[in-house]
């Protein structure tokens, strides 16, 4: 297979550890959505899955980017500020 294909996964995984190791943290921190009469979850919830999807993928985009720069063109690079604007 293409070395470009398997370099793809890695935002995946990486995404899913980090998710994984930050609410942990999370948990340990107490630093966890509580439910209340208006929640829609039964359990405490970790709020800091958003921000691991959002590390994931600039990482992914980071060793994609070390691997294979031809790949980076002004679409991507558009792509990637415009999300990280909306992260913030």
């Amino acid at each position: 297979m293409d070395l470009l294909l398997h370099h793809s996964y890695f935002p995946g995984i990486f995404a899913f550890f980090i998710t994984y190791v930050l609410c942990k943290i999370a948990e340990g921190r107490y630093l966890l959505a509580y439910p209340n009469h208006r929640s829609a979850h039964t359990k405490p919830t970790s709020t800091f899955g958003g921000i691991a999807m959002f590390v994931g993928m600039l990482s992914g985009m980071g060793v994609l980017f070390l691997f294979h720069p031809d790949v980076f063109n002004q679409d991507v690079i558009k792509v990637l500020g415009c999300s990280s604007i909306i992260w913030l």
